[in-house]
């Protein structure tokens, strides 16, 4: 219930948002066919004569197109204009065509754009947008006829007008650039965010944290080369170039945003999800569906979006933290549909903002759990010292170095010196996380060598199939040795076979150990039992297994670590 208010909440204020930008955009900022709902009626012509600038030429034979057709050459276009404004203000006319032209107001030459010419060769290009100041004696109320003479030998068979707006000159020439303000306002927010969680994966190497940091970093460049014409009027022949590059970036988008979620919820089957969405971009990219660069776009999103709220919703299902805001923050971006511009950037800046308040709080629990490990890893690591130098070990020690020193000195010698190297090596490993399999079976065969001059008994261990270059938690393998020693009941020999299986899914060490008689209950519950699996929790998490058990004469035990 909780999740449905934020949904409703959320959708009802972007959907204000949008009301708002509208109302600004399109309001009484200004005058023109297009923002007071009548039909556009754009008359062309190909071919050149000045007199189709007169504002009494007959041109009801022009072909009517609302917004471009397909040739290259010279042409004229003409269209009804319409002003109401008062005579004291004076009026602008903002041009967005990919031509150069000239620009007749009521037939009088008001200005150019580039250089009209009969070939590429001598036509000079024009900006992809232009303002004119019309004069005060042309600006009287009522109709006006717009005409442009124009070329386009700098693109390939298209023919573009792509926007021409009348108003107060204060207006036009701010209200583009108060859109550029705020937009890059978000722009930097998403720059902050990013630049953060790509510095924090160099850090953590966290997918989650690359990903995040690269789908902010991608809105970034597409707030940059969707609002880039606002602030610098390039040559049109760019336009289909910084489309392009909008459309890569959309990609791009709609990629990492369902990566990103999949990811953040640990969504199975990765490969497959990726493997659609492969597939739906490249039949959106190839014009199965219906539609121009803008619709392509909107089909990006809409792919990207359905995906995501599925992964979403699969994860709310499995109540996995998080996943609520996560939908409550995602379901409104639909509302981009109703008016893409703007509120594309502010719906997917609220999914941020959510995501990052998510992704703070699952830092944080990480943080915690760090510490948390460290102060186990310090606890374990006082706990293989403590147990390698037990009283009952040391007073057993002393007394039998006693006993050679008054009958065997060059024994009690040897006895302290190996004594010495175990403690040595005990010191060197015990503050590591991990250890080579190489410096585990050293520390075991000096145990194995002391314990045999204080007992008399024979230990063999044998280890000949294993990597010795691996690694593994230090002293879980001494700690199985020393316990098969102390709570083994034999006479003459002790044997300890090392065994190692490796394949993709896990590698499993198993070690057995050879004996008359061994107190089961006492290895199963002891301490040596719950220092190994302390280890293995602490560097594995939960992908282990540690079993033992008796068979016969025989003592088993088994550790598998998976992949």
């Amino acid at each position: 219930m909780k999740v449905f208010f934020k949904i409703l909440i959320l959708s009802i204020s972007l959907y204000c948002i949008a009301e708002i930008i509208i109302d600004f955009k399109l309001g009484p900022h200004y005058e023109n066919f297009e923002t007071s709902g009548f039909s556009i009626n754009r008359l062309f012509k190909i071919g050149d004569s000045l007199k189709w600038s007169k504002k009494e030429y007959d041109d009801s034979r022009w072909v009517n197109r609302k917004v471009n057709f397909d040739t290259t050459g010279v042409f004229w276009m003409r269209q009804k204009m319409y002003t109401n404004s008062h005579k004291f203000v004076r009026q602008a006319i903002k041009i967005d065509a990919l031509a150069s032209y000239e620009f007749f107001w009521d037939g009088v030459l008001i200005g150019e754009n580039g250089k009209i010419g009969a070939s590429k060769n001598n036509e000079i290009e024009g900006r992809m947008t232009r303002i004119f100041i019309i004069p005060d004696s042309l600006s009287n109320y009522g109709y006006h006829t717009l005409a442009l003479r124009a070329s386009n030998f700098h693109l390939n068979n298209k023919i573009r007008i792509h926007g021409i707006i009348i108003g107060p000159a204060s207006k036009v020439y701010t209200t583009p650039i108060i859109f550029t303000i705020f937009m890059h306002l978000l722009g930097g927010a998403f720059l902050i965010i990013s630049i953060y969680y790509l510095f924090q994966f160099t850090y953590d190497k966290s997918l989650i944290s690359f990903l995040f940091g690269l789908l902010c970093f991608m809105f970034l460049l597409l707030i940059i080369f969707e609002y880039v014409k606002f602030y610098y009027s390039y040559h049109y022949s760019f336009h289909f170039k910084r489309l392009f590059i909008i459309e890569i970036i959309t990609i791009c988008i709609s990629l990492l945003l369902p990566l990103f979620l999949a990811s953040r919820f640990k969504i199975p089957k990765l490969r497959l999800i990726l493997s659609l969405m492969l597939v739906i971009i490249c039949l959106i990219e190839m014009r199965v569906f219906p539609g121009n660069h803008d619709s392509r776009i909107r089909y990006l999103f809409a792919f990207s979006l359905i995906i995501s709220t599925i992964i979403i919703s699969w994860a709310c299902f499995k109540k996995i933290k998080g996943s609520g805001n996560a939908l409550a923050s995602i379901v409104p971006s639909f509302l981009i549909f109703y008016y893409y511009d703007v509120l594309l950037f502010i719906s997917f800046f609220v999914f941020i903002v959510y995501n990052l308040l998510s992704l703070s709080e699952h830092q944080k629990r990480i943080n915690e759990e760090k510490n948390a490990a460290l102060i186990q890893s310090a606890r374990l690591e006082l706990d293989l010292i403590k147990k390698s130098i037990q009283p009952h070990f040391l007073m057993n020690t002393l007394t039998s170095v006693i006993e050679w020193i008054e009958q065997e000195p060059k024994k009690s010698v040897q006895f302290v010196e190996a004594l010495a190297e175990e403690f040595r090596l005990l010191e060197r490993v015990s503050n590591k996380k991990l250890v080579t399999l190489k410096e585990e079976l050293e520390l075991c065969e000096l145990h194995l060598k002391i314990m045999n001059m204080r007992k008399g008994i024979t230990y063999s261990f044998d280890y000949s199939n294993v990597t010795t270059e691996a690694k593994i938690p230090p002293g879980i393998i001494h700690t199985i040795i020393e316990n098969g020693v102390s709570h083994s009941i034999v006479k003459k020999q002790l044997s300890f076979v090392l065994s190692e299986s490796i394949n993709k899914e896990r590698t499993q060490y198993e070690l057995t150990t050879i004996g008359e008689k061994i107190n089961v209950q006492y290895i199963v519950e002891g301490t040596g039992t719950k220092y190994i699996k302390a280890r293995l929790k602490e560097t594995y998490g939960n992908k282990w297994k540690f079993n033992q058990q008796p068979k016969g004469n025989i003592w088993l035990t088994e550790i598998e670590i998976y992949n």
